[in-house]
């Protein structure tokens, strides 16, 4: 029977061989990935430079299948997702990808520990809370990450009086503006001393339009809103916010007092215009409001919400065809969603539904 003997000197110079190969194949592979990290990354930071938000946000992902361990890249990314669902042109699809991704970022501990994280979570927060988003429950969780780090912030607490009053969370809405505007509901008294956001309008309307609307504290609500004007007397958003209030509940003079009140403190601005515009129609004085309007949109040509006013003014009065033109007008003028949103309350004008 034929012996075969192996050839040690052959089969360790196979491994060093192997071992060799193998090392160089890594090193250049490792060598490959850092090129193309490098050139990902440097592609995001030119698509970014030209607002070009799709592409940068691949080109980061890509990177990050590389080097999942890069925080700072992560971050990078997020901001871009978000500058992604802020365009007009973005679809439902990419605004649902990109709410996974962010989540799914702000979720991871080492990502959530970076002092920079801070900000994506509040932009996050913001876009959530958009009108045509809406999604207040996911706005409130990340606020209360947000509080936790900094629970002396007041804008974030009276966002989330806001969010809670938006999400329907009543008591906890009530309650929590109490302690923002200083409100003792045992004494059934102010006491400025304790108010953590006294010159927050936003708290105080939506507070008392809770309390009004949900509560059924009518009289309540009615001290909400003058202690609003109180604590801020030169604060044309508190005559505003008070001057809407009381148009919703009935008291048209008051209502008209205070939108006198507003345009004397800041006459240029597009709420105060829009206020006085509402009052001067609801005292049927069309050529007044049509004068506050037209004023209004020389000074801010980008507001939508004054074309939609216009062509209401106009709907008023059975005047379709010039309430088509003010949303026309409206529309080449603001471009993006807010131009498509005017189109569409064009085709409403015939059942007076133009807003």
């Amino acid at each position: 029977m034929q012996e075969y003997r192996i050839n040690y000197s052959l089969l360790i110079g196979l491994i060093v061989g192997t071992l060799v190969c193998s090392g160089a194949i890594y090193g250049i592979h490792k060598f490959q990935n850092s090129r193309q990290s490098g050139w990902l990354v440097n592609e995001a930071d030119r698509a970014i430079a030209e607002k070009n938000y799709r592409d940068a946000a691949q080109f980061y992902q890509q990177y990050i299948t590389i080097h999942p361990e890069d925080t700072d890249t992560k971050l990078k990314c997020a901001n871009t997702y978000l500058d992604l669902v802020a365009q007009d042109d973005v679809s439902p699809d990419e605004v649902s990808s990109a709410i996974q991704i962010l989540e799914t970022m702000l979720r991871n501990p080492e990502v959530a520990a970076s002092p920079d994280a801070k900000t994506v979570r509040r932009r996050l927060v913001d876009f959530y809370g958009k009108d045509h988003v809406h999604n207040y429950a996911g706005a409130l969780d990340h606020l209360k990450l947000l509080i936790e780090q900094e629970p002396n912030n007041v804008d974030l607490q009276v966002l989330r009086a806001t969010f809670l009053a938006k999400s329907g969370n009543i008591d906890d809405a009530i309650k929590y503006s109490y302690k923002l505007v200083g409100y003792d509901s045992k004494k059934d008294a102010f006491d400025i001393k304790k108010a953590i956001a006294p010159n927050a309008t936003e708290v105080y309307f939506n507070l008392a339009g809770t309390l009004r609307a949900k509560a059924n504290k009518p009289t309540l609500a009615e001290k909400v809103a003058n202690q609003m004007v109180a604590m801020n007397p030169k604060d044309p958003a508190a005559y505003i916010d008070r001057g809407r209030l009381r148009a919703a509940w009935g008291d048209a003079e008051g209502s008209k007092a205070d939108a006198q009140k507003a345009y004397q403190l800041k006459p240029d601005d597009a709420d105060v215009l829009l206020l006085v515009t509402d009052i001067a129609a609801q005292d049927k004085n069309y050529d007044k409001a049509r004068e506050y309007v037209a004023a209004a949109k020389k000074l801010h040509p980008k507001d939508s919400r004054l074309y939609q006013r216009a062509a209401s003014l106009e709907v008023q009065q059975g005047k379709v065809d010039k309430a088509k033109a003010e949303l026309e007008a409206g529309a080449k003028a603001v471009g993006g969603n807010a131009a498509t949103n005017l189109l569409f309350s064009r085709l409403d004008c015939k059942s007076n539904r133009a807003t």
